[in-house]
């Protein structure tokens, strides 16, 4: 594939030479082809790393820029949807986890809240926060 984009490109460089086959055109309409389609996936990549790691840093509150301006790095509706994506993603894995908690036969005690009034536990609350 190497050497017929050589080619395609030599005879398109070429001013002396004035015909160019049908089959080296198409060689090389497809060879960018082929190349726009790797730039556009790695281009959704890039932003996926991106949106990744803006939603990230607005989680954590990234401290080096407290009580100063964070410079922008994305739009706020970017940084928005990759938070609530982000946070979607969260409660569903917190749901999975959860329920495959509250399954295991000895987790019947935590199921239901304590009756803190009706057992007589008046510092319940100053115990367990």
């Amino acid at each position: 594939m190497q050497s017929s984009l050589n080619q395609s490109i030599n005879m398109a460089m070429n001013p002396n030479q004035q015909h160019i086959s049908t089959e080296d055109l198409n060689r090389y309409r497809h060879f960018l082809s082929q190349l726009d389609s790797q730039v556009n996936k790695l281009g959704k990549q890039v932003n996926d790393v991106e949106q990744f790691y803006q939603s990230t840093d607005v989680q954590q509150n990234d401290c080096k820029y407290k009580g100063r301006e964070k410079p922008p790095t994305g739009s706020k509706k970017a940084l928005k949807r990759a938070s609530e994506d982000m946070q979607a993603e969260m409660r569903h894995n917190f749901n999975k986890i959860f329920n495959e908690i509250a399954k295991d036969k000895w987790a019947w005690p935590f199921l239901d809240p304590v009756d803190v009034e009706g057992l007589g536990l008046y510092d319940y609350y100053q115990i367990f926060s």
